[in-house]
């Protein structure tokens, strides 16, 4: 059995079917991972959106070591990975400093939400932690025109509260530009 495990490992393509490349991106071996990511980024758009929704169990996960590295795949996937939208936007107020830095500098690549994304954002507004409901509104503020129907919910943010973070003044101001 052994032999078979080494003769598996030692061998690139069967390795690569055996294990699947969601697992490989958050391995705790890093040649593993830097090769997974060197295979993740020649991938087509379709596969890279395949990979961020199989991506998404790791960052809604127990483990930091896994959603901080499901969180840095998630980066290099950029805009094709608007489906791990919401499971970053709760990942950005966790309680490991790289963790949450990780979640935030993926939603920095993902870029403008796409339309379909507007409910999960519009809901996170209503998160009890500022850092979420401060990247839902940055992320608003992102989608332009788009996110013009988010407007009130916006505002009533702004006018609840006398001490309203400062994102969501910013959203407004990105999306009322």
């Amino acid at each position: 059995l052994v032999g078979a495990v080494w003769f598996i490992a030692g061998n690139d393509r069967l390795f690569h079917s055996a294990v699947p490349l969601e697992q490989r991106l958050i391995s705790r071996h890093e040649t593993l991972r830097k090769k997974a990511q060197q295979e993740l980024l020649g991938m087509g758009t379709d596969a890279k959106k395949d990979t961020a929704i199989r991506l998404i169990p790791a960052l809604e996960g127990e483990d930091p070591f896994a959603k901080k590295w499901a969180a840095i795949s998630v980066a290099l996937i950029g805009p094709a990975a608007q489906e791990a939208i919401p499971a970053l936007l709760q990942s950005v107020s966790a309680k490991e400093k790289d963790v949450a830095q990780a979640a935030r500098v993926a939603l920095s690549e993902i870029g403008a939400p796409d339309a379909q994304q507007l409910p999960s954002l519009l809901k996170a507004l209503q998160d009890p932690k500022e850092s979420v409901r401060c990247e839902a509104a940055l992320s608003i503020g992102k989608m332009g025109p788009a996110a013009q129907d988010a407007l009130p919910d916006l505002l009533r943010h702004l006018t609840r509260t006398a001490d309203s973070p400062v994102c969501f003044e910013e959203s407004v101001a990105a999306l009322l530009a």
